[in-house]
């Protein structure tokens, strides 16, 4: 790790709490939090079924961040950082080979909605929609 992350790591406990319920043909990710106080909050939750079976698997996973302050990442981004009071809130899935996600990236008023579909054995995206509401 680069000596001006370590500096600038925040003094707070990074936190993790992870709660998966089932087995592989039915798989719940009860809960899914990480954060920092005063820094960041991300919480996810969802369902897989047939993990295993690249035919038939298919899931959905949501997520909700908040990001505070998130400069200490900086020296590890090149200096791109996520700028404070983000959202990033929706839900990613699958089934079978297919991918998807349906996002909104928010802050104060400002907002863009990513919409995508991606195929893991052609390696091509299905569809992409950007969407930028005021």
């Amino acid at each position: 790790m680069p000596q001006e992350f370590i500096q600038s790591f925040p003094a707070a406990p990074l936190q993790i709490r992870i709660g998966v319920d089932g087995s592989l043909s039915d798989l719940k990710l009860t809960t899914c939090q990480v954060k920092i106080p005063d820094c960041f909050r991300m919480e996810m939750d969802g369902t897989v079924k047939n993990v295993l079976d690249s035919l038939s698997r298919e899931g959905v996973i949501n997520l909700n961040s908040d990001f505070y302050k998130m400069d200490f990442l900086s020296s590890l981004t090149g200096g791109v950082v996520i700028p404070s009071g983000m959202n990033i809130h929706g839900k990613a899935g699958m089934k079978g080979n297919d991918l998807f996600t349906e996002t909104t990236l928010s802050q104060k008023e400002g907002k863009v909605q990513l919409n995508a579909e991606y195929n893991l054995l052609k390696e091509a995206f299905i569809r992409q929609i950007y969407k930028s509401v005021s």
